[in-house]
């Protein structure tokens, strides 16, 4: 009876197995006055066009304004990717919504030529208690943390791991079955993450994007590849 019980309780306390996810996620350091911020992006749209490739990333808002909607001072550098493989953002391509409670940023970037081909994303989130994926960066390279969702509103979704000990977490996918759907805007020692929903910021990002207004939001058949960017 014992080891019923037992096995019954670890089936209840199991934490779902999901795919790996197909976000894909760039290191992201902004410089100001000589201090540097590590943070993450996520690629959610490129659009090819006759004079290149023009990608879209989500980051979190805050890095780029103060509490009360100020703009931060004059970035150094916005620099997305690491090594040779890095992309300059101009200040200029940072475009950030009117709601202050929709802690998103989106950077805007053309590029000559680039494999990195965005995953799927959806704008439902996991109901409460159920799993997904934060991607972090460890190391540099894509990493999966399991959640589940402690609770969710229209703006927020909290999940229960701490991802704190990654370098740069804030700005990180969550993804789902159906893709991302959010990013992480909070990411504090010895607390559970915040994300902000896509589907909150769904208007700025269909207004900024309107390919995004389409049902079929990105070709999930494509793979990442970490390879093969150049400015143009």
């Amino acid at each position: 009876m014992g080891t019923i019980l037992w096995l019954v309780i670890a089936l209840v306390s199991a934490r779902p197995t999901l795919a790996s996810t197909s976000a894909v996620v760039l290191p992201l350091h902004i410089t100001r006055a000589g201090t540097t911020t590590a943070a993450t992006c996520t690629l959610i749209h490129r659009e090819d066009r006759d004079d290149g490739v023009r990608l879209s990333f989500v980051t979190a808002g805050h890095l780029f304004r103060t509490p009360d909607g100020e703009r931060l001072a004059q970035e150094t550098s916005i620099i997305v990717g690491f090594g040779k493989e890095t992309l300059v953002v101009a200040r200029a391509d940072v475009v950030l919504p009117a709601a202050l409670v929709v802690d998103v940023a989106l950077l805007q970037v053309n590029v000559a030529h680039t494999d990195l081909v965005p995953g799927p994303i959806g704008f439902e989130p996991p109901a409460p208690g159920a799993g997904f994926l934060i991607s972090v960066l460890a190391a540099g390279r894509p990493t999966d943390v399991p959640q589940r969702t402690r609770f969710v509103t229209t703006v927020l979704l909290v999940g229960d791991r701490d991802v704190s000990g990654f370098e740069g977490c804030l700005g990180s996918a969550a993804t789902a079955t159906t893709g991302a759907f959010g990013v992480v805007t909070s990411c504090e020692p010895g607390r559970t993450p915040i994300v902000t929903l896509f589907r909150a910021a769904r208007a700025f990002l269909e207004r900024n994007i309107p390919a995004l207004r389409r049902p079929s939001l990105t070709d999930a058949s494509h793979r990442r590849s970490p390879s093969g960017v150049s400015a143009s």
